[in-house]
């Protein structure tokens, strides 16, 4: 819903957030084995890894309100699940709409003599 002809209707953080706790208990109860995104403190990652993702991630960025809506989605709960193997991350999102999506990121793996030396 859109107030005038430009702007959404405002929903506010605990709005989201109890939508997000609505979908995720609904879901748990038909897949059970969800991996919530739960931050601790105000940071998205503590790690250098996962700082220096974010970075690479940030220079790639085809929109400029992906990258913030993603890290609002995150502050707000609305990462119901992530799952991350060899060369894809899987995530599935509440967000405006009645029903989460599913995100899809596929990564070519790194072969395995460079994946030694960036470990060394």
């Amino acid at each position: 819903m859109y107030y005038g002809s430009r702007f959404p209707k405002y929903v506010s953080v605990a709005e989201k957030r109890e939508k997000a706790e609505k979908t995720m208990a609904k879901l748990r109860k038909k897949q059970g084995n969800l991996e919530p995104v739960i931050l601790t403190g105000n940071k998205i990652t503590a790690t250098w890894w996962g700082k220096a993702w974010n970075e690479n991630l940030e220079k790639y960025a085809d929109y400029s309100n992906r990258i913030g809506r993603g890290r609002s989605y995150v502050r707000h709960g609305a990462v119901l699940d992530l799952k991350i193997t060899a060369g894809k991350v899987t995530a599935l999102v509440q967000g405006s709409r009645s029903q989460p999506y599913k995100v899809d990121v596929t990564i070519k793996p790194v072969p395995e003599k460079n994946w030694a030396a960036i470990k060394s």
